[in-house]
């Protein structure tokens, strides 16, 4: 069996759980045992099961995130998890988070923008809180798993960072991890793996 490793808790609702990895940019969903003591904002290593809910009997490791990048805000609705990170919106056309509809996340891939008249720059990196937007959510369509979550911006002017973020957008779009035409079949099948 294929063992996952570092995906971060983002959700747990109605019985699963919602495991994202960063490497892979892909969100997993874990059918969800108490016994397992799973919480949101762990990272956990586990081994993968076929099945678009993977059944897991075993978390291999769990252990806490830094709290300075993930932050847990508890609302009515229960608790949100708020990542922190960089993004950037590129100067090349081709690319979706030219647009500035968009964010590109080196980490978490495509967020949408919430708060759009505190963008105004394609030459800086933003630094900014950012939520889950849909869990259910269709990269083919346009859609992002995340969304802007704060107002508060800060903002980097290293040019090698924004290079480093732009060029795994490249990466991704021609890889088509991102974006793909394939039918709803197939689609599906890789929800199990989004």
């Amino acid at each position: 069996m294929e063992v996952l490793s570092q995906l971060l808790v983002i959700s747990i609702q109605n019985g699963i759980i919602y495991a994202y990895s960063k490497n892979e940019l892909k969100l997993y969903r874990l059918k969800h045992r108490e016994e397992l003591g799973v919480k949101i904002g762990m990272f956990i290593t586990f081994e993968r099961t076929d099945g678009f809910v993977m059944d897991v009997t075993t978390i291999i490791e769990k252990r806490t995130p830094l709290t300075s990048r993930i932050e847990i805000e508890e609302t009515e609705n229960g608790p949100i998890l708020v990542l922190r990170t960089w993004l950037i919106f590129s100067k090349n056309p081709s690319l979706r988070s030219h647009k500035m509809i968009t964010g590109f996340s080196d980490w978490y891939g495509y967020v949408r923008i919430v708060y759009k008249s505190l963008i105004r720059s394609r030459n800086a990196v933003f630094v900014m809180g950012i939520s889950v937007d849909d869990l259910d959510y269709d990269q083919k369509t346009g859609a992002s798993l995340f969304r802007q979550h704060t107002k508060k911006i800060g903002r980097r002017f290293d040019l090698s960072i924004l290079k480093t973020i732009e060029d795994r957008e490249i990466e991704l779009k021609s890889t088509n991890v991102l974006e793909s035409n394939e039918d709803e079949d197939v689609a599906r099948r890789e929800l199990e793996l989004i």
